[in-house]
């Protein structure tokens, strides 16, 4: 992680001149992003509370692409979230199921016709998002005594779970049937051939073939 040159200027100021009766309640993120190193640290837990005068410390570190996605990729963090869930603090367990989550994301982006497209990574990795849920909640709901409160509100959500699910490879698969046209027709340009009457021909017989 790059530090930045006027980070200095952030961390001259310290924490002690914040007076906790005087400072403002902030509404705190649905995300906590950590820090790899002391100084990014203390930047974020300054802005964390809302102190603007971090604001400069703060732009020079989103210039970094790394950083970037370590406070600005929703999707990744909830997906960190979904995985905590099933993994807890095992550290085996959890990279066992991202590779195995990765290694899903790889073979549903393979399957398209050509490189898939921003919508098509966004609806693959729901796709990946809700399969964890599902899972994750079938193991909560195996845990449970059968007939209980819990394993019956469980089971509520568990078929809600599969709902969105089938709902993600849904618009995957609808965003890869969309997708086919185009695909086809760009394959026919780059072979010069083109089709009438469902029959393919090339394009250079094609200036032969009367109009209907």
């Amino acid at each position: 992680m790059p530090t930045p040159d006027d980070m200095d200027s952030a961390d001259d100021d310290d924490d002690d001149d914040f007076d906790p009766d005087e400072r403002p309640k902030v509404q705190p993120p649905l995300l906590k992003p950590l820090g790899d190193t002391p100084e990014l640290k203390k930047v974020l837990a300054r802005a964390a509370r809302g102190d603007t005068s971090v604001l400069p410390a703060v732009r020079k570190l989103l210039t970094d692409p790394a950083v970037q996605r370590l406070l600005g990729d929703v999707a990744e963090q909830a997906c960190d979230r979904l995985i905590f869930v099933v993994s807890g603090d095992d550290l085996a367990v959890s990279e066992a199921v991202r590779i195995h989550t990765q290694a899903m994301l790889t073979n549903l982006l393979a399957d398209s016709s050509a490189k898939a497209s921003f919508l098509e990574q966004v609806a693959a990795r729901r796709v990946i998002h809700t399969w964890l849920a599902v899972h994750a909640l079938e193991i909560l709901w195996a845990m449970k005594q059968s007939g209980t409160d819990s394993a019956e509100r469980i089971a509520r959500h568990l078929c809600t779970a599969e709902r969105r699910l089938e709902a993600a490879m849904k618009s995957l698969a609808v965003l890869r049937r969309l997708a086919l046209p185009a695909i086809t027709a760009q394959l026919n340009v780059a072979t010069g051939s083109m089709v009438v009457n469902n029959h393919a021909t090339s394009s250079s017989n094609a200036e032969g073939i009367d109009a209907p």
